[in-house]
């Protein structure tokens, strides 16, 4: 298992009546740009934006990914 997946599996199971947050999504993002999985960073800091269009941090990361990748 990657670190991310690690990662996931620890903060998954920090739910309150199955509802997850943008922060979980946000810090699933960066821990698996931190483990260089660029494509599920991606993904997770897409999610961020789902519960929050106006979080700037995952907008300029996104950007930066995709001119990167």
């Amino acid at each position: 298992k990657s670190e991310g997946e690690e990662f996931f599996r620890k903060i998954y199971g920090n739910r309150l009546n199955g509802y997850i947050s943008e922060n979980v999504y946000d810090s699933l993002g960066e821990a698996y740009l931190l483990n260089g999985e660029v494509d599920l960073a991606i993904k997770f800091y897409e999610k961020t934006l789902e519960f929050n269009d106006d979080n700037e941090f995952a907008k300029e990361t996104l950007i930066k990914l995709k001119s990167q990748h």
